[in-house]
């Protein structure tokens, strides 16, 4: 775009198109950025449960750190390069690049973290946004060998858009507020998903009766009640990666992600009212499926050969199953070893009633979850919008 076709009032600079009062500097230029370290691991005094250690596994679900999974002794962090708090932690290496977070307290971290620590004209969450924004780019310029890495030097090349500091502080304050709403609703779904836990130790041992149900429950194997094949080949010709009026059907693999949904097909291998189970890795995520499918690879699908509630039976093997690994290598489960384990089973009005309560517990969970997605997609245009100038608010 040539300047005189800008918008009155915006300019254009190395990271495009921004308002004529926004300056563009480096990240070196705004901030100190230092790179944690590890204290000796053969000495485990170091290690204790006094401050925070953060490595990438700590952070990136958050806007902040309450936690982390290894901790520190006050002599182990007597020896580590310890952050201030509303430090800005961005990760540098693997995978994991990209994924950030804001310390509340003081704190330290491994060496696959850089921590960024603003100066006083420049808003801490202001640029915590502008990173969370820019990681996707920040990722791509990574080193290319073995473990992808971004280093302090390049890492302080990123070039930032910057309003004058109210606005920075007003952005900051709109962001900040779907991040509390996203916050709260993380809470309220981990305090559903404790909730429903709590429920199914009770109703699926039998711990605790629904009002009116009495009489004993009967043990089974799983291969006395299921008839259990493993997946096969699908034909391409008749598949495709979406839904459409020809591709009705869903074809499951033996992946976790996305309940094992491939794709879809214009035919079908097995009926409505049975499970699949993956097979292969993760072993043992149950499924049911109440519609006509496909399934492929080595996942195994259970179709009831006496009247029960599949669902019941699937929340049972998922919470309550602990599968042994038979084999070396990549774990495997087959159909005579899934069909050897027990299922206690109480009478079939009864597994529904238990069934029906968890699957409101499920609704009323996913629910949460889509409202929460709704904020997060929300939050991801808000930043797309105020934090390059394309909409003002002061």
């Amino acid at each position: 775009m040539n300047n005189h076709e800008l918008k009155k009032g915006y300019k254009q600079t190395d990271v495009g198109i921004i308002p004529e009062d926004w300056e563009v500097r480096k990240l070196s230029e705004i901030a100190e950025i230092a790179t944690g370290n590890t204290p000796p691991t053969n000495d485990l005094t170091n290690y204790g449960d006094e401050y925070l250690f953060v490595s990438p596994a700590d952070i990136g679900k958050a806007k902040y750190v309450f936690d982390t999974e290894k901790k520190l002794s006050r002599k182990g962090f007597k020896l580590s390069r310890r952050f201030p708090k509303h430090s800005i932690l961005f990760t540098c290496i693997g995978s994991t690049i990209g994924k950030s977070a804001v310390s509340l307290n003081e704190l330290t971290s491994n060496q696959q973290i850089n921590a960024v620590f603003p100066n006083l004209s420049y808003s801490t969450d202001f640029i915590f946004y502008n990173l969370n924004l820019l990681a996707p780019k920040i990722k791509a310029s990574a080193s290319e060998q073995a473990v992808p890495i971004i280093n302090k030097s390049s890492f302080g090349e990123t070039l930032l858009p910057l309003p004058p500091l109210p606005e920075q502080q007003a952005i900051s304050e709109v962001l900040s507020d779907v991040d509390a709403l996203i916050t709260s609703l993380d809470e309220l779904i981990a305090k559903k998903r404790n909730i429903k836990q709590g429920t199914m130790s009770l109703l699926l041992t039998g711990k605790k009766r629904l009002q009116g149900f009495h009489g004993d429950w009967e043990t089974k194997k799983l291969g006395e009640i299921f008839e259990i094949s493993a997946g096969g080949d699908f034909i391409p010709k008749h598949s495709s990666e979406i839904k459409d009026e020809k591709h009705q059907y869903p074809i499951y693999s033996n992946s976790i992600a996305n309940k094992g949904l491939y794709g879809y097909s214009s035919y079908f291998v097995y009926r409505e009212n049975a499970l699949t189970v993956t097979a292969r890795g993760t072993l043992g995520v149950t499924n049911f499926r109440n519609h006509k499918f496909t399934a492929i690879g080595r996942v195994l699908v259970l179709h009831p050969t006496k009247p029960l509630d599949c669902f019941f039976v699937s929340e049972f093997i998922n919470n309550r199953i602990e599968f042994v690994i038979e084999s070396t290598g990549v774990p495997q489960l087959t159909a005579p070893q899934i069909g050897a384990y027990e299922i206690p089973f109480p009478p079939l009005t009864e597994q529904k009633a238990i069934a029906e309560i968890l699957s409101e517990m499920d609704s009323e969970i996913e629910a949460l979850e889509a409202k929460r997605a709704k904020y997060q997609a929300l939050k991801q245009g808000m930043m797309q919008e105020l934090l390059t100038g394309k909409t003002r608010l002061v």
